[in-house]
C-alpha cells in the first residue's frame, strides 16, 4: 500500500475486497471501510498520516531526537545473554523440592 492510500483507493482494499458491491448502501459502505482499518495493518496509520503531513512531519523529527538522546544510554544492548535462563532455573529447583503448595482462601471477616 501506499503512503497517502485512502478508504476509498482500490490499493487500500485487501484481495476480494477490492470493490464494494454497487448495492451496498453508503451506511453499509462505511462500515466496511471502518472495519478495514481493524482488518487491513497499517491502513488507519495511512489513512491518518494522510490527511496530517505536518503532524506527521513533527512527530518523526521528535522520534528522531529522542532516538539519538536515548540510545547511548542503552549500555547493555551488547551484553550476552545468560547461559541459564534464571526464571526456568528457581522453578525446577522450586517444583523438585514439592512444587507450589495448593492455594488456600484466606478466612475473611
Amino acid at each position: 500500500m501506499r503512503e497517502g492510500a485512502s478508504l476509498d483507493s482500490t490499493e487500500s482494499a485487501p484481495p476480494g475486497l477490492e470493490d464494494f458491491p454497487a448495492e451496498t448502501d453508503a451506511m453499509q459502505r462505511s462500515a466496511l471501510k471502518i472495519a478495514l482499518l481493524f482488518v487491513v495493518p497499517g491502513l488507519a496509520r495511512t489513512v491518518v498520516a494522510a490527511g496530517h503531513a505536518d503532524v506527521i512531519a513533527k512527530m518523526r523529527t521528535a522520534y528522531d531526537a529522542w532516538w539519538a538522546e536515548v540510545r547511548p544510554l542503552m549500555v547493555n544492548e551488547d551484553v550476552p545473554l545468560a547461559p541459564e535462563r534464571p526464571f526456568f532455573v528457581l522453578y525446577e529447583k522450586q517444583h523438585a523440592g514439592g512444587g507450589i503448595p495448593a492455594w488456600k482462601a484466606p478466612k475473611l471477616d
